[in-house]
């Protein structure tokens, strides 16, 4: 009987251990598989994300690298491949970060300087041009194409087309289907007055890549540019679906305008106005919209809007006095006056124009930089006087007139201390005549 009962005691502890490594199984291998094929797409994803770099897919390769990092916060090449995807897609602050934590997780500095080099060519920086000419013709480095294709970008901001035209000549020899040269021979076209061309090239690169925003937005511009507002409405509306930015709601509403699709033309402003409340050109555009559907009182609304934004602007001084003028006699004082002040404005333009080229000839001239402050100081436009007479004592700090006109501000301001700083300027000078 005891017998019977070891025997059956035994067999229930083996079945309990049986049955307790079964549901440890049952836990650890689906945890142990699923960690296993956590890792491995973890993995994969920064290959994908360099395979989404080398096709210009800019969008797919930044998601694929900021979830990469959410998991790997401390992988230097995932943030100088994000460093770089942003500065290519313009994303300049987000470029830095990241530049900056490549750099101090031990990434080489070499290619973080280059980076950096590039980043500021692609802000206009045109003193980096011959680095970046020496870069891009590093055979072996593969940074010189997106040197040569920064190198692109400054040459077409400065109109410079018989030196963009060979670089893009050998990006597209290199590689048809290279996406950002495409663009750039675009631009190429249009400059040169090919707006066929510029389409061909446009639409190609839209092709190419459909989750291009700069694509699509180029295409859509020059489509509306050459008389085609149904064709550029479709290529904004695939724009709009990558991202509503204000570009892409501008253009969209100009093309809606001009197929007198007044609604959705306005529509597309009001939400360009929620995002930018302060957007000049958004404003306009709705004024035009009110004009040429009937509606003068919402138009000029909205040019009275724009010009709490830019007071001295001529040209929309000029047209707030042509939209007051069309709504009737009792509005012609009122239009004369806005009228009258474009005319200063403009006037005071070409004088700021002509004193802008005298500097150019006289560059260490305090006096003509004190006549520009004049003109902005009577203009209300304060913080350009001041600027302007900084830079005349930069130019020249014993230049009297100049010190004088800051503490006749700085007293209007209130500024005290700032008053009593340039009259002790003035008294040393004066001593120092004496």
């Amino acid at each position: 009987m005891f017998a019977f009962l070891r025997k059956t005691l035994a067999a229930a502890r083996t079945h309990r251990r049986r049955t307790f490594v079964f549901l440890l199984g049952l836990v650890v291998i689906p945890v142990g598989t699923w960690l296993i094929v956590k890792q491995r797409r973890e993995d994969a994803l920064l290959g994908e994300a360099e395979q989404a770099i080398a096709a210009y897919d800019l969008v797919a390769a930044r998601t694929k690298l900021e979830e990469f990092l959410t998991n790997h916060p401390d992988e230097a090449k995932a943030h100088f491949l994000l460093g770089q995807t942003a500065r290519r897609a313009e994303a300049y602050e987000l470029a830095v970060k990241h530049f900056q934590q490549a750099r101090k997780l031990g990434w080489p500095e070499v290619e973080i300087d280059m980076e950096m080099l590039m980043l500021r060519g692609q802000q206009g920086d045109r003193t980096v041009a011959a680095a970046l000419r020496k870069l891009a013709n590093e055979k072996d480095s593969p940074q010189a194409p997106l040197a040569a294709e920064v190198l692109t970008l400054q040459y077409l901001q400065a109109g410079d087309l018989t030196a963009a035209t060979p670089l893009v000549g050998a990006a597209l020899k290199r590689n048809p289907n290279d996406v950002p040269a495409l663009l750039s021979r675009g631009i190429l076209h249009e400059k040169q007055g090919d707006l066929p061309a510029a389409i061909a090239d446009y639409r190609k690169a839209a092709e190419l890549r459909p989750d291009s925003l700069g694509a699509h937005l180029r295409l859509a511009d020059a489509l509306l540019a050459s008389g085609s507002p149904e064709e550029a409405v479709r290529a904004y509306q695939a724009g709009v679906r990558i991202a509503r930015t204000a570009a892409v709601l501008l253009g969209m509403a100009k093309a809606e305008r001009k197929l007198a699709h007044y609604k959705l033309a306005r529509e597309a402003l009001d939400e360009l106005l929620q995002q930018s409340p302060r957007n000049v050109p958004a404003m306009l555009e709705r004024a035009g919209v009110a004009l040429d559907a009937g509606e003068t009182d919402k138009a000029e609304a909205d040019f009275r809007l724009a010009l709490q934004v830019v007071p001295q602007d001529p040209e929309l001084n000029r047209k707030l006095a042509d939209c007051l003028k069309k709504l009737g006699p009792s509005r012609q004082k009122e239009a004369e006056k806005y009228a009258a002040d474009a005319d200063r404005y403009e006037a005071n333009r070409k004088k700021v124009a002509a004193l802008t080229e005298q500097l150019s000839k006289r560059p260490r001239d305090a006096r003509l930089r004190c006549d520009i402050a004049d003109i902005f100081f009577g203009e209300g436009r304060d913080d350009d006087g001041e600027l302007w007479l900084k830079q005349a004592i930069a130019a020249d700090s014993s230049y009297v007139p100049a010190h004088e006109a800051l503490i006749r501000y700085y007293d209007r301001r209130g500024a005290t201390a700032l008053v009593d700083q340039h009259r002790r300027i003035l008294a040393a000078l004066t001593k120092k005549g004496d």
